[in-house]
């Protein structure tokens, strides 16, 4: 593993993630690869809205790749037409895990085995999908008692009071 107090960050094999994963391929038999990469990206930034580790979900590409910020923390990656992902993820391996504790998403045994031997981690897709069920548990209102926590429950009184003024005139 990279040195301790470095912070996370989650490489992941977008493709071999839609792939490899129940709710993916369901959307991909509704739709089409894109249709599927879409609903990915989305979990993505809802993941990444939770507070979890920095993210770059790396697909394989357009002519000349391309890279976009999409949502603070979630940055999405094309290869190249001439290179796969699993190369871009690796080259970003070998690139960045001395400054970032790395874990790689990916079902691809090979790539796992390649990213493994520069002591990175990894997680299964499943794993992710794990991940983002529970990041979207934990965002969820928790009910207290018969009812729902509600914002204006979390207020002090006197900005409940003057919210309550201006709402009622």
């Amino acid at each position: 593993m990279s040195p301790p107090g470095r912070p996370p960050l989650l490489l992941i094999d977008g493709h071999n993630v839609v792939l490899a994963t129940k709710k993916y391929r369901h959307v991909l038999k509704s739709q089409d690869m894109r249709g599927s990469v879409n609903v990915l990206v989305n979990d993505l930034v809802n993941l990444a809205a939770g507070g979890g580790p920095e993210i770059i979900a790396v697909f394989d590409g357009r002519e000349a790749g391309s890279s976009e910020v999409v949502s603070p923390g979630l940055r999405i990656v094309f290869s190249p037409g001439n290179r796969s992902a699993d190369s871009v993820i690796e080259r970003l391996v070998f690139k960045m895990a001395n400054e970032w504790e790395i874990t790689v998403c990916t079902a691809d045994y090979a790539q796992q085995k390649v990213v493994l031997r520069e002591g990175v981690g990894r997680m299964f897709p499943s794993g992710l999908t794990d991940l983002m069920e529970d990041v979207n548990e934990e965002s969820q209102p928790q009910p207290q008692g018969d009812r729902l926590l509600r914002v204006e429950d979390q207020l002090p009184d006197d900005i409940r009071e003057a919210l309550d003024k201006m709402r009622n005139k």
